[in-house]
Formats: C-alpha cells, sequence, structure tokens
C-alpha cells in the first residue's frame, strides 16, 4: 500500500519592490506591491507564501496581516531570518 503525498508550492513575498542589485525607494511597506504580489500569487495556485523579516525589516506579522486582506485562500509563513548564524 502505497501513501500519497501532497505537494504544495510556496512562493515569497516582500514588502517591498527591492534586490541585492536595486534597492528599494518608496515607503518601507509598499501595500500595492505587497498585494498584487499576494495576488498573483494566489491566482497562479500557490499554497503558501513565506515572509521573511529580520531586524532591520517591517515587522513580520504585519506584513502578513495586509497580504492576508488581500487574498482569500493563501496561506502566510512568518519566518525570522538571521544573517551570519550557524
Amino acid at each position: 500500500m502505497s501513501a500519497t503525498h501532497r505537494v504544495e508550492f510556496i512562493g515569497f513575498l516582500s514588502h517591498r519592490e527591492a534586490s541585492e542589485a536595486r534597492p528599494g525607494d518608496g515607503p518601507l511597506v509598499n501595500k500595492a506591491f505587497l498585494g498584487a504580489c499576494a495576488r498573483a500569487q494566489e491566482h497562479a495556485g500557490f499554497d503558501r507564501a513565506l515572509i521573511a523579516y529580520h531586524s532591520t525589516a517591517p515587522d513580520g506579522l504585519q506584513v502578513a496581516a495586509q497580504a492576508a486582506q488581500e487574498t482569500r485562500r493563501l496561506g502566510l509563513l512568518v519566518a525570522r531570518w538571521r544573517t551570519g548564524q550557524a
């Protein structure tokens, strides 16, 4: 008898548009950008989205609350990101 395993697709949500190559500009929490990314991932069929935060980022739970207002079924994972830690 074999067990079936469900595959979940997990995306990533950021509080504003930025990357290693392009620094963020504008408000620290860009609600329009965050909402658009959350809705796009939900529309694409993602099961969950990861929200990582650290000491210089907005509180991850507040970012998750904003994303939850924009979606109906997208699950949210909040994790503290700690650089340089073993």
